[in-house]
């Protein structure tokens, strides 16, 4: 791979709320990059239209470059098609969305660097919970985490969360205690602060990606809660009712899409925190809290973060999760100089 800003790096997705904001952070740093989308309206200069189910046009379109950023997603609907195009071609390639369902393309990547799960969760949670790695070992510790906010994500992250869970992606009122996953006994939390006209809640959800990056790093105990409102933790539990009983369905996007503008008509304030505590015997002995503007912003600081380390030559050929090639530090950092709407709380 030659280095520096010779790379010719491609960014399918660039148009969408993640992509864009990749797109253009990576531009302003003035590297080589090229972007797709799908909506005519949004063609320009650098950004060209490709529709990624052609497989033919996208296997030109990776041919002819050195470094992948796939900010489509859904995982759940393109499945492996493009890591493993990437991998057989020997190009880097950074995944915003994939997880779990990605990782047995990973072991593809032998000549190649292939990073997945580069977006907010697990990848920049995780990362900030490798702040507390020295106390792993230590069965007495527990971790809480909470994250969301009244933030609006894009199509895509939508439409991966309706495919994931129907998939079995998550589990509600699951934890890890003493390293096995736990039913709870009760839904989740409330949130003391009430009086808006939605009202959130915070709920035990444990993902299958959270549950590997315990695996990993042999995290003892640990409890991760979202913050979901009822209004439309309900409307994504009838949109996943609904093709559920339509399993047979060729083509869900119409449901999804209708949910989601449904979804838009409720959604307020742009804002989303991830909070993690950790605590030894039910004693808080350190924390660390994010607030950002949006998760797009931070989530392009990491796949930044990633591209820059991967250009250096410093991440041997092989596929990695996110949160095994970021440490914490690396992180914090880089929030710090970019101080992108971000505000950190030690």
């Amino acid at each position: 791979m030659r280095s520096g800003k010779l790379e010719k790096i491609l960014i399918l997705g660039a148009t969408g709320n993640v992509g864009s904001k990749v797109f253009k952070r990576i531009e302003d740093e003035k590297y080589n990059v090229v972007g797709t989308t799908s909506k005519i309206d949004k063609t320009g200069e650098k950004i060209q239209l490709l529709n990624v189910e052609d497989d033919k046009r996208l296997l030109e379109y990776i041919r002819n470059c050195d470094i992948v950023i796939n900010c489509i997603g859904p995982s759940y609907k393109y499945k492996n098609k493009i890591i493993d195009i990437s991998n057989r071609l020997d190009k880097g390639y950074i995944d915003i969305f994939g997880g779990q369902i990605l990782e047995k393309s990973l072991k593809n990547a032998r000549r190649n660097v292939s990073i997945i799960n580069a977006g907010y969760e697990p990848g920049v949670m995780s990362i900030i919970l490798k702040k507390f790695s020295n106390f792993f070992s230590d069965p007495d510790i527990s971790i809480n985490l909470f994250s969301g906010g009244n933030e609006f994500g894009g199509y895509a992250a939508f439409s991966d969360i309706i495919l994931s869970t129907i998939n079995g992606y998550n589990k509600s009122d699951y934890y890890i205690k003493n390293g096995v996953v736990t039913r709870a006994n009760s839904e989740g939390i409330s949130n003391t602060k009430r009086g808006k006209v939605i009202e959130p809640n915070y709920r035990l959800y444990l993902t299958k990606e959270m549950e590997k990056f315990a695996e990993k790093y042999n995290v003892p105990n640990l409890y991760s809660y979202k913050q979901v409102y009822d209004v439309i933790d309900n409307l994504i539990l009838e949109t996943c009712i609904m093709l559920f009983k339509l399993k047979e369905i060729d083509n869900p996007d119409n449901i999804i899409l209708e949910s989601y503008e449904k979804m838009y008509n409720i959604s307020f304030i742009d804002e989303f925190h991830i909070k993690a505590e950790l605590l030894k015997q039910g004693e808080l002995i350190d924390k660390i809290e994010l607030k950002i503007k949006n998760t797009s912003s931070l989530i392009s600081i990491l796949v930044m973060i990633i591209l820059e380390k991967m250009l250096r030559g410093e991440i041997p050929n092989g596929g990695y999760w996110a949160f095994e090639i970021v440490n914490y530090d690396e992180l914090i950092n880089k929030l710090n100089i970019i101080n992108d709407n971000t505000r950190i709380y030690l």
